[in-house]
């Protein structure tokens, strides 16, 4: 009877939590659950570094489950609080990053060490309404303030100023980074959007979501959310629901014809024990921002060596390769010469994670970017193998008017560099400088030697694997005649 008594209370919980208006969130006054994400455009969304698109290839290269869910701590509740931002990035995502680096499974000792969501929304949204943020604002402050743990600083919504030691302690938990999948500038299709996220999850990276968010969603009571006819689909509809942040911990493609896993911040109580599925085709439908947080590098040991792979490849518009051969200065070079007007698409490949960046030049000696090839596309690619193809998957470069000598470098970093100094160093060095000695130059003390780096053809591709201690970056180097 007791049993009976608990649940039935936590039935009415829900149902007054969902209908009571206790907030000025911009949501219809007939919702109200403890979400927290305004409803006026996240102008700051579409300025946060985008994942670069790989090949379908890459996409489809995925398990038909994975599961981050043994890293993740057990849900909590975040009231009638609108921080749902917080939970889904500091508390959720951020804990099973942890919990990774560290190689934590036991959940008790996950959730010992959980992250506060109180201490990221306090720093994200100073006011003590608590009425809710962006995501976007919420992982700015992740990276510039890290985030503090439950055991140091379990506010739900604080009133009085974060004390001096725990922001210190905090710093020790900044983020490595992160990315959105998709933005108004790199639009995607419902289908590209399941094998975005599909991918991320399978290389271990959670995904923070803001969703719109209709009340049969509010009132789930099985393992899987089952939409309602008149639960209509977004965009000019979207107004209607509220707007919440959730984090993605896995997939199955099983699960009720595919579905994706996604903890959510009402208590252990809500749906599957504080977890739900959300099919493909209704995720895809009603998530409106989705955000990869990176996983952190495993501690290394101090004698840990930094290793590198990469490859180049480039493919004619007819499908023909462009083959090459390396020459004495550990250069590639194309064995044929092109003409102007040629199409080709080239194809950057990463085999370790790394950051990476190419920029060309010619017998004019400007400096020109190709990688990252648009405005906002992060040099991140963190997955254990990635190829991007240059310009897309779709479309092909096509060679100017400037006849001569072509150059390409593509640079494979550990950390992140700044390329626009890079490329104005490498414009204003000497002319009795090679294009290759110029970059050399311009990458400085942290550049391998050719010593530590083994080049070779492979499967077709210009690759490199390299291997140093005490250096991060490395380079493959490609020059191409050029003919009228």
């Amino acid at each position: 009877m007791d049993q009976y008594k608990n649940s039935l209370s936590l039935i009415v919980l829900v149902a007054i939590t969902c209908l009571i208006s206790t907030t000025t969130w911009a949501q219809p006054d007939h919702f109200k659950f403890g979400m927290g994400i305004p409803s006026e455009p996240d102008l700051e969304y579409d300025n946060l570094p985008v994942k670069a698109r790989l090949t379908t290839a890459n996409y489809r290269a995925v398990d038909t489950r994975a599961s981050l869910v043994k890293y993740a701590p057990s849900p909590k509740s975040q009231g009638q609080y609108g921080t749902c931002t917080a939970w889904a990035a500091g508390f959720c995502a951020r804990t099973i990053v942890e919990a990774q680096r560290q190689g934590w499974t036991k959940q008790s000792t996950i959730n010992d060490n959980a992250f506060s969501p109180g201490f990221i929304y306090r720093v994200t949204s100073p006011k003590t309404n608590c009425n809710g943020a962006y995501v976007s604002d919420c992982l700015k402050s992740l990276q510039e303030f890290g985030i503090a743990q439950l055991k140091d600083y379990n506010e739900d919504c604080p009133q009085t100023a974060i004390p001096k030691q725990i922001y210190k302690k905090a710093e020790a938990y900044k983020i490595k980074g992160y990315a959105t999948l998709w933005n108004t500038n790199n639009p995607s299709t419902e289908k590209q959007r399941v094998q975005l996220v599909k991918k991320s999850i399978d290389e271990g990276n959670p995904v923070i979501i803001a969703m719109y968010v209709p009340n049969s969603f509010c009132y789930s009571k099985g393992p899987t959310w089952f939409p309602k006819s008149t639960d209509l689909a977004v965009g000019d509809q979207g107004h209607q629901h509220g707007r919440h942040a959730m984090c993605i911990v896995g997939y199955d493609d099983e699960q009720d014809g595919g579905a994706f896993r996604i903890q959510n911040s009402w208590g252990n109580a809500w749906a599957d024990k504080g977890y739900i599925w959300v099919r493909y085709e209704d995720a895809a439908e009603f998530i409106y921002q989705a955000i990869e947080l990176f996983k952190m590098p495993a501690i290394a040991s101090k004698n840990e060596t930094t290793k590198l792979a990469g490859a180049l490849k480039l493919v004619e518009d007819t499908g023909q390769e462009m083959t090459a051969s390396l020459n004495s200065s550990k250069a590639y070079q194309m064995n044929k010469a092109y003409r102007s007007g040629t199409r080709f698409r080239i194809y950057l490949n990463t085999y370790q994670p790394a950051y990476v960046y190419a920029i060309g030049s010619d017998n004019s000696n400007k400096i020109y970017q190709v990688f990252p090839h648009k405005k906002g596309v992060s040099p991140v690619l963190n997955y254990s193998e990635n190829s991007v193809p240059i310009p897309s998957q779709d479309h092909h470069v096509r060679m100017d008017g400037n006849i001569g000598t072509d150059y390409l470098c593509v640079i494979y970093s550990k950390n992140p560099l700044n390329l626009e100094e890079i490329k104005r160093t490498v414009s204003q060095e000497s002319s009795r400088y090679s294009f290759q000695e110029k970059v050399q130059r311009a990458l400085g003390s942290q550049l391998m030697s050719n010593d530590n780096i083994n080049y070779g053809i492979k499967d077709g591709k210009m690759s490199f694997t390299a291997e140093a201690k005490g250096k991060s970056i490395a380079v493959l180097f490609l020059q191409m005649e050029h003919i009228d």
